[in-house]
């Protein structure tokens, strides 16, 4: 994160989440219940995996301009948001008991920002 201080504000979201997906047990143990930085998490995860858990603009680690005429369709929904998320990262399933406060506070917030009542 801090490779991207001065970068957009968003970029340092769309980086932490790629590396939560990453390291998942690391993150979360590291940031605890700090609010701010699971809203990082969720912004990033509703950006990085809008079309789908294999984001077609992201290789690796780097996310690149995709060619405007060949647009991806969008599929990431409030239905779909759990099942993303955790076929994102298979780990997550794993780990959620231990970080189950975290994990639902992820995906509660990722369901409101998708349009989830």
């Amino acid at each position: 994160m801090y490779l991207h201080l001065g970068s957009a504000e968003e970029e340092i979201s769309f980086s932490f989440e790629r590396l939560f997906m990453k390291y998942p047990e690391i993150v979360l143990k590291k940031i605890g219940d700090n609010e701010a930085l699971l809203d990082r998490i969720i912004w990033g995860f509703l950006n990085n995996r809008y079309y789908g858990s294999k984001n077609p603009s992201i290789d690796g680690d780097n996310q690149y301009i995709v060619n405007d005429t060949i647009q991806p369709k969008p599929v990431l929904n409030s239905e779909n948001c759990e099942e993303i998320f955790f076929e994102t990262n298979p780990m997550l399933k794993e780990i959620s008991v231990d970080y189950k406060d975290q994990i639902s506070y992820i995906l509660t917030g990722a369901k409101k920002e998708l349009g989830f009542n």
